[in-house]
């Protein structure tokens, strides 16, 4: 499962487009059908902002890993995070998957809570706006 972009149309160059479901490409009900069937979502992007892609999978309920750049605030010590290395996303993904469905559902319940507590719309929508902004 990945984005578009940039980084989609170098996966589609390279012969990936067949084993990678591009998520910017499907409706809303879609995404949330995939969510449903995740056991993980991992978000190895650098410059997403704000971060709706982890927010959506925290709110599913999946347990997330993601890139250090991307964690919202308030969600570091809940969300296992990694710097965009190859190495050390292997590390944490390994990790990650040796535990067992029911610690990766507390660990996605623990997040969840976090997210509840912590994330703060009007950050998001300054960060829309900001990246709107930057468009013009």
């Amino acid at each position: 499962l990945g984005g578009g972009g940039e980084g989609g149309e170098r996966e589609r160059r390279k012969g990936g487009g067949e084993r990678v479901l591009f998520a910017s490409a499907a409706g809303v009900a879609e995404q949330r059908a995939w969510l449903a069937r995740a056991s993980l979502v991992v978000v190895p992007c650098l410059h997403v902002r704000p971060p709706v892609s982890v927010l959506q999978a925290v709110a599913a309920g999946v347990p997330v890993i993601a890139s250090r750049p991307i964690v919202p605030p308030g969600l570091a010590s809940v969300v296992p995070s990694f710097t965009p290395r190859r190495d050390e996303l292997r590390a944490v993904l390994h990790t990650v998957l040796r535990l067992s469905d029911e610690e990766r559902t507390a660990m996605a319940q623990r997040a969840r809570e976090a997210a509840a507590k912590t994330v703060d719309w009007s950050v998001l929508v300054d960060g829309y706006v900001r990246l709107y902004e930057g468009l013009r």
